[in-house]
C-alpha cells in the first residue's frame, strides 16, 4: 500500500482476491483508527523511518 498499490495489485502479489484485500485494509483502517488509505501509508512511512 506505501507504494500506491490498488487493492487488485496488492491481491496479484498476495495471491489473494481483490475483496481480501480490500477487508484486510479496512480492518487495519479499523484496528488503528484511521479513515484512509494515505493514514496507514503516512503512518507506515513514520515508522519505517524509526526501525
Amino acid at each position: 500500500m506505501s507504494s500506491g498499490r490498488s487493492n487488485p495489485e496488492i491481491a496479484r502479489t498476495l495471491f489473494i482476491t481483490p475483496s481480501t484485500a480490500a477487508r484486510h485494509v479496512a480492518n487495519i483502517n479499523r484496528k488503528m483508527g484511521f479513515h484512509s488509505r494515505a493514514q496507514i501509508t503516512a503512518w507506515m512511512e513514520q515508522h519505517r523511518a524509526a526501525g
